[in-house]
């Protein structure tokens, strides 16, 4: 009986990390859609004229932010994933 609880456990943590997974790739599209945004008017903006320090120094920080967030979630998800199938 023990066994068929935590196997009912499992799928239940499962279910909930791959909810998890989904609602944070939504919010990650929606914030990367918005950060693509701004990082495309800084880049038009370049083209156009020399963009300030200050404006180079956002687009930088905004693509190595987009980024970094990215690969550290992905890796946490991961993680659990293994956790759970082990």
């Amino acid at each position: 009986m023990a066994w068929r609880a935590a196997g009912g456990l499992r799928r239940r943590i499962s279910k909930e990390v791959f909810e998890a997974r989904m609602i944070v790739h939504n919010a990650f599209t929606i914030l990367r859609s918005d950060l693509e945004e701004d990082i495309e008017t800084l880049k038009k903006a370049k083209n156009k004229r020399k963009l300030t320090r200050e404006e180079a120094k956002i687009l930088k920080r905004l693509q190595k932010n987009l980024a970094e967030a990215e690969k550290l979630i992905s890796t946490e998800v991961q993680d659990i994933e293994q956790e759970i199938n082990n």
